[in-house]
């Protein structure tokens, strides 16, 4: 099993901390191609995963899978799928739509039977998932935590773990780790300016935790990177496939005010969804730059 620990590689060695090939975002993040407002019953939305035409999501207390247009996020079907509960991520794998719990556990539902099994993992309230994505050409779940990365690991220090979809459970070593090194490492090597300098205040060190808090994640399909989206500071954070931090940019407090759902279409087209807090819920997409 990877572990990517950035703490143990000297902080001169950059390549331990951060890609630093060039990296170009390839979307306007402050320009939407369309915002949907949603539901009352998703005011809370807490996830978000794509397949064709359509998107899954549920919010953050019901036991309720909603099936959603992709095209305008109008309401196609819901699924009881369990009781009430801390739901915090979810992600379709073929006839299956998988849900996780705060307390690291796995729901699987069947689309086919509309039956649930549920899988508990080593993973507990201490770690705080938040996010669920899938990695196809591992065919596991990733899981990131909020909170804690576990036994032995800095406050500074957020993981994500992975469930092996074969095996039916979850690896004991985390798969990725970002901190406060590694985020120090990208900052430094990025050049001055208000940009930079507002990312910095966004990431400066508290006394007992990194501020980088995921919320949600999804692997990008045409280049395998990880997308991290974290709803405190409105941060996001891409990953190469092994870890190291490429890119971190903000989003618009105006446009996602409590971004919980992040999602790829095959063709790259990218999803976010917040929160309403004061309002409604909301999903936006944006299409590459490359197809604008």
């Amino acid at each position: 099993m990877l572990l990517t620990a950035f703490g143990c590689q000297p902080q001169a060695d950059w390549a331990a901390h951060f890609d630093p090939s060039p990296f170009a975002m390839p979307y306007d993040l402050s320009r939407p191609d369309t915002c949907h407002l949603l539901p009352d019953a998703l005011r809370e939305i807490s996830g978000l995963s794509w397949c064709p035409d359509t998107l899954w999501t549920h919010n953050d207390e019901q036991g309720i899978l909603f099936c959603l247009s992709a095209n305008d996020a109008s309401l196609l079907d819901t699924i009881h799928f369990h009781k009430h509960g801390d739901y915090e991520g979810v992600e379709k794998v073929g006839p299956t739509v998988w849900v996780v719990k705060s307390n690291g556990t796995l729901y699987a539902v069947d689309l086919r039977t509309r039956t649930t099994r549920k899988y508990a993992t080593p993973l507990g309230e201490a770690q705080d998932v938040e996010g669920l994505a899938y990695d196809s050409a591992h065919h596991r779940l990733l899981l990131a935590c909020k909170g804690s990365a576990g036994e032995g690991f800095s406050p500074f220090e957020r993981a994500i773990y992975a469930f092996d979809l074969e095996a039916r459970q979850l690896q004991p070593r985390p798969l990725h780790l970002i901190n406060q090194q590694a985020v120090d490492a990208w900052l430094g090597a990025q050049p001055a300016g208000e940009w930079r300098d507002k990312l910095m205040e966004a990431f400066a060190k508290t006394d007992d935790h990194l501020r980088f808090q995921p919320s949600a994640l999804a692997v990008h399909p045409l280049t395998g990177d990880l997308w991290v989206v974290s709803s405190p500071g409105k941060l996001l954070a891409i990953l190469s496939p092994d870890g190291r931090i490429r890119h971190i940019a903000r989003l618009d407090k105006r446009l996602l005010p409590q971004p919980e759902g992040i999602a790829f279409a095959a063709d790259g087209t990218l999803f976010l969804a917040s929160e309403g807090r004061d309002g409604q819920g909301k999903i936006c997409r944006f299409r590459p730059l490359s197809d604008r």
